[in-house]
């Protein structure tokens, strides 16, 4: 994947208010305090670790912050970046879902209001939008960058489709009809080669694999009922898969190769927050401590499925995570808190 350089439209400078909080087990963990909150703002993390990316209250801005933090500061000066000024939604539109290529230079935008979708594809580098059908109801862009998946719904025929475009929005065209209408939890494979979603039903949900070589799919059976809102997430080595629903607090692990039965890790994803950790098939979770204000994050391994707690946020009033990521070498997690960003590194 070509790498830009994208220039900023204006620069900010913030003060981040930096606390070294402690080192467990090898883990060196930090505090930072941006003053700016990063809840609710669809944040992101750049494919190299370094920035994490946000909205402004409005949704009209988008910045990034660096995470490259100098440990030994106790208090820092910050750029404030604003890479693009998407005023192009319309005022009786509000995102509820932003879908992010790997390299972040671009991003699809999507709103759901009255039963109805609207989404737009923004190009950060060229500032190309492109207004996308309105049927589709969730998107997935290749790892490559090349391509987007997504599911098309038409309301009125009560119908799905699985679909494919460039990642500029041409050649659209179907793979899979009438699919499950409530079909969710699309995600690429890391090899670019395979498509995964959740196909519900009132008996049992199915994990389904479409191979984008084969034009075939496969269905593996989840043991589970479970609503809409699935969230699936494929290993970076391509062997595992995680899936878990925001209405059932349940965290599975798929072996897609072997079609072993789904195994349930027995801990409960806080607001699906998950990440897969390098390629040793190891992965976090951030539990949330019998509904208190307390977090726990553990680290699993996919193939023994034993997990061990690395840390624990301590009740407190102000703990509201909302977003974890892992850094693609597995050596750095950062997890959003309010306005606070806490590093893990390992």
């Amino acid at each position: 994947m070509n790498m830009v350089t994208i220039k900023p439209l204006r620069i900010t400078r913030i003060k981040a208010e930096l606390t070294h909080m402690q080192d467990v087990g090898g883990l060196r963990i930090s505090s930072a305090s941006y003053g700016v909150n990063l809840n609710n703002s669809f944040p992101a993390l750049s494919d190299d670790g370094k920035f994490v990316y946000y909205f402004d209250d409005t949704a009209e801005e988008l910045h990034r912050i660096k995470t490259a933090l100098d440990l030994n500061e106790s208090e820092l000066e910050l750029q404030d970046e604003v890479m693009a000024t998407l005023d192009f939604i319309p005022q009786d539109k509000s995102i509820s879902r932003i879908y992010w290529s790997a390299d972040k230079n671009k991003l699809i935008l999507s709103s759901f209001q009255d039963q109805v979708f609207s989404n737009w594809l923004y190009d950060i580098n060229n500032k190309n939008k492109t207004d996308l059908t309105s049927s589709a109801k969730e998107f997935s862009f290749s790892p490559d960058g090349t391509k987007i998946a997504y599911i098309s719904w038409n309301k009125d025929q009560g119908i799905a489709n699985l679909n494919i475009a460039n990642s500029d929005g041409t050649s659209e065209r179907i793979l899979k009809e009438n699919i499950n209408t409530l079909s969710s939890g699309l995600s690429y494979s890391n090899d670019n080669n395979k498509i995964s979603y959740i196909y519900p039903s009132e008996k049992e949900n199915k994990l389904v694999f479409y191979d984008l070589n084969t034009g075939s799919s496969e269905e593996q059976s989840l043991g589970v009922v479970y609503p809409v809102n699935h969230q699936t997430l494929w290993s970076n080595s391509d062997k595992y898969l995680l899936y878990s629903s925001l209405a059932q607090e349940k965290l599975l692990i798929v072996d897609p190769i072997n079609k072993s039965a789904a195994q349930d890790i027995g801990i409960k994803p806080h607001n699906n927050l998950y990440d897969w950790l390098g390629s040793n098939n190891e992965f976090i979770v951030l539990e949330q401590d019998n509904q208190t204000t307390a977090y726990n994050l553990w680290l699993v391994n996919a193939q023994t499925n034993q997990k061990g707690k690395i840390n624990r946020l301590e009740e407190d009033s102000s703990n509201n995570p909302q977003a974890m990521f892992a850094t693609k070498d597995g050596k750095t997690i950062y997890l959003i808190n309010n306005s606070r960003l806490i590093t893990f590194t390992r």
